[in-house]
This record gives C-alpha cells, structure tokens and sequence, in this order.
C-alpha cells in the first residue's frame, strides 16, 4: 500500500499532496482515538474504587476515657411497618479512619468524655443496596473492657448518610 521511491517520483504533485493529506489524517484518526479509548480501557480493566463514607458520633456520658477496638461491625437491616427486622445482611467489618480529622493509629481508640466524631468508609459490597433505598444501617462497637454497643439506626440512602451521622452511646 505504500508507494515505492520510483512511483513517489512519478506522482504529481497533487497526487504527492493527497497522500500526505491522507496520512496526516490516519495518524490524527488513531491519536484522537487514542486519547479517548486509553483512559476508556484503563477504567474498564482497573475500575475506580468508590468511596462512601459514614459518620459516626460515640458519645462517652462517664468522666473518664474508655478504649474501644478500631473494628467495629456494619450492619444493613430491612424492616416492614410495624415489625422488627425482616432481612439483615451478613456484617461487614469496617475500620474507623479517622476522629476529629486525625488518623487513628493502633487497635484501640480512647474516647475522652464527651463527643467524638468518626468516618467509616462503607464496604464495597453494601455499595448496591445504598442504591436502593430499602435499607436501615447501624454499627456495633467494642469496648477494651470485653463489653460492647451500637448505634441508631438510620435509612440507608446517600442522602441521609451525608447530611446525618449515625448517634452512639457508649453508656457505663
């Protein structure tokens, strides 16, 4: 398909012109196409994770700090009026990143007296059910002393998960 120096040599130059035309069109073609398909290709074999965080507020009513474990459990619950639970999805284990703004570092968190806030990010499997809107979602904590406690309980919609953190008390 491309030209031998002879033939080259016996084009016109019009005919030199358009040929030269028509492989600067080619290359721009793939590079257009390039610039499009590469990221297109990139997301499709290394999709991007989806974060969503929750917040949570523990609240410690005692005068002093109690330790709580890092971990702590999600769970995604599905009532009917007037009932208690219907479905509850197996729980997810979940880390708390970060209270007030700092990173958390080590397996145990000490909560002063008082209000501390945290973000958990939500685990990739309960990303589907966020979508629908039929679930509630609540978290159990740990303490260090062997005892433990939850949250309430709030719809489990993107909505609701970034105008209102989930309400725990530590209590005695």
């Amino acid at each position: 398909m491309w030209p031998s120096r002879q033939q080259w040599n016996s084009w016109s130059l019009p005919s030199k012109l358009s040929a030269i035309g028509v492989l600067i069109g080619v290359v721009s073609l793939l590079v257009s196409v390039g610039i499009y398909a590469i990221p297109v290709v990139i997301r499709w074999i290394w999709p991007p994770r989806t974060t969503v965080t929750l917040t949570v507020t523990i609240t410690n009513p005692g005068e002093s700090s109690v330790a709580i474990e890092k971990r702590a459990s999600l769970f995604l619950t599905k009532y009917q009026e007037g009932m208690t639970a219907i479905e509850v999805m197996l729980p997810q284990e979940c880390e708390l990143l970060s209270s007030n703004g700092r990173e958390i570092k080590g397996d145990l968190i000490e909560i002063a007296p008082g209000e501390s806030v945290f973000k958990v990010e939500i685990p990739n499997s309960y990303l589907r059910a966020l979508q629908t809107g039929e679930w509630d979602v609540f978290m159990g904590f740990d303490r260090g002393d062997g005892g433990s406690f939850a949250s309430d309980s709030v719809p489990f919609t993107q909505e609701v998960i970034a105008e209102r953190s989930l309400l725990a008390n530590i209590g005695k």
